[in-house]
């Protein structure tokens, strides 16, 4: 905090130039010396009402109770600077020029010019440039380089890659003028920041989460910063920030780009950067549908399951998205281990993010025509709200009806500040989609059956939920197709064992099965043992988690495919048959 909270809203925000108060004090100076009695009490008088009422550091703190710390500047208006100074400047002219002796007028309206210019000579030399650089530029009064930026973010309008009304965060040059050329414009960094929270020391731990949004963004785009990415991607999402102006020539390009900003204009003082949002409009248009399955570099693997039916189904699988939105709940621990894995491992061949892979996938969805959605573990890759936001937001998208099976990121909580409990990880799951330990879909001629949260053990309910299923499926002559994150381990081909062996550091085989990182208790033991049973009706198990393709027989009769990562745009189609 600033010595005196007085002079410092004073010289930062009223009489902001050194010229103007220096010019200031030797009018009030001369006033007084050249007023007779009666005038110079009042001019006094007035003085002393202003600072025991306004200019002292009890009312500021009294007056900013009531109103509030951005509003105070206003109350310095009770003195008109300028208007004290013209006074000052014109009755020592008129005095000189009329010849006026009385009370040695003359000699000091000549003492209060030379001291004036000799004052400015000394401390400001280059006052003309600054009274050119002071002079307005236009018929808005702003700099010409706000009129740049809001030519930039008109064209941007037009273009469609903005809203009627961006929201923009910005150094406190152009908050204080923006707006007077584009109202409908919204400032993340507002004057509340730069006036309340940034010169006035607020505790920022303390405020509100937009206020320490905004205080956070202040400082990239005011001070050249380049806080924590995480931190400041979580500030952008929440606000909706569209645009970032910082300053030219800070060095900020590289990151700007951490950022996923793209650069859209330049000033001579300022660069314009567009942030780059995950997540697209609906997708309905056939051309449209190919232009966004190209950009994302969406693939299909089209798998082909003969049952023997009457018609043909279809039916999406997606698995192992790993949306992440670098929330700020990520523990300064883990904060690096999250950051490598935003920006490297969740990306595909052409440098997509997973969380914009995930809003690519999502928009078209539908497109597909299919009879169901089946989302097989790991959609986002550690359970906190803002990741939660996002899958969210993708699945409101989509029509087709779906499943949502979880899986150990899904639940996880171990990158976070420890805020979030495993009981409110499932809580905040159950938001995004329902919650069921065991899921069935009746398509008619088939059963699709989900094991939800594969990752642990089957519960004893649920393994007397799937028993029911088994024995309707039986009665019926329903074929099941299994759905489960984690995969079996066959008992008739060790491939996929040793292949699941090869790709992990650690030599472990990520199934369920004897000698496998996944060991069944008796209950899930008791369930493996129904799904590879002589007489099971399971024919087919659909799996993730190795985020790598594989096709394997568990058995003579049941074939096991395991899918391949979904970050890298993997969308498995299921034909059957």
């Amino acid at each position: 905090m600033q010595d005196s909270n007085i002079w410092n809203m004073i010289t930062t925000y009223y009489i902001t130039s050194p010229v103007w108060l220096v010019l200031f004090i030797v009018a009030v100076l001369y006033i007084i010396l050249s007023s007779n009695q009666d005038a110079r009490r009042k001019f006094l008088l007035c003085i002393l009402f202003a600072i025991l009422f306004i200019l002292n550091e009890v009312s500021y703190h009294v007056l900013t109770k009531i109103f509030d710390k951005a509003s105070y500047y206003r109350f310095l208006w009770v003195v008109p600077y300028g208007m004290i100074v013209a006074y000052a400047l014109m009755h020592s002219t008129m005095g000189i020029v009329e010849g006026k002796k009385t009370r040695g007028i003359k000699l000091r309206g000549l003492l209060l010019i030379v001291g004036v210019v000799s004052i400015l000579y000394v401390t400001q030399g280059n006052y003309i440039d600054r009274l050119k650089s002071d002079f307005p530029q236009n018929k808005y009064l702003v700099a010409d380089d706000i009129l740049e930026i809001n030519a930039i973010l008109d064209r941007e309008r037009v273009l469609g890659a903005c809203e009627t009304e961006p929201t923009i965060a910005c150094s406190k040059e152009v908050m204080m003028q923006y707006q007077t050329v584009d109202a409908g414009c919204i400032v993340s960094t507002s004057r509340v920041i730069y006036l309340q929270v940034r010169d006035y020391g607020a505790d920022v731990s303390e405020l509100a989460t937009v206020l320490k949004d905004g205080y956070l963004l202040s400082t990239i785009c005011e001070d050249n910063a380049q806080p924590d990415v995480i931190d400041a991607k979580a500030a952008i999402l929440r606000q909706q920030v569209d645009y970032l102006i910082v300053h030219a020539n800070a060095g900020m390009e590289g990151y700007m780009e951490s950022l996923d900003c793209s650069l859209v204009g330049t000033t001579q003082s300022y660069l314009i950067y567009h942030y780059n949002y995950p997540w697209y409009d609906k997708v309905t248009d056939e051309a449209a549908i190919t232009s966004m399955k190209e950009m994302m570099a969406i693939q299909e693997d089209e798998i082909v399951v003969d049952l023997g039916l009457e018609r043909g189904y279809t039916i999406l699988a997606i698995n192992d998205m790993h949306v992440e939105a670098m929330d700020q709940t990520v523990t300064e621990w883990y904060r690096q281990t999250v950051t490598e894995r935003f920006t490297g491992m969740f990306r595909n061949p052409n440098g997509i993010h997973s969380m914009d892979m995930w809003n690519g996938i999502s928009s078209i969805m539908d497109s597909y025509d299919a009879d169901g959605i089946v989302f097989i573990g790991d959609m986002i890759d550690y359970n906190a709200e803002a990741n939660a936001e996002l899958l969210r937001d993708g699945l409101n998208k989509v029509d087709t009806p779906f499943t949502y099976l979880r899986a150990d990121h899904d639940l996880g909580v171990w990158y976070t500040d420890g805020a979030v409990s495993q009981d409110t990880a499932i809580e905040i799951s159950k938001g995004i989609a329902p919650w069921q330990e065991v899921f069935v879909t009746d398509y008619d001629e088939f059963y699709l059956v989900g094991w939800n949260n594969s990752t642990s053990q089957l519960s004893e309910d649920g393994l007397q939920q799937m028993k029911a299923i088994f024995e309707r499926a039986k009665q019926e002559k329903k074929p099941i197709l299994l759905a489960t994150h984690v995969p079996i381990n066959s008992v008739v081909d060790d491939s996929l064992e040793k292949e699941s062996r090869k790709v992990d550091s650690q030599d472990r085989a990520k199934l369920w099965g004897k000698d496998c990182l996944y060991q069944p208790n008796e209950t899930t033991q008791k369930f493996l043992d129904m799904i590879l049973a002589k007489d099971s009706p399971v024919k087919a198990v659909f799996a993730g988690h190795l985020h790598f393709k594989y096709t394997v027989p568990l058995n003579e009769n049941i074939t096991e495919y395991v899918l391949d990562k979904s970050f890298s745009g993997n969308v498995g189609v299921i034909r059957v048959e």
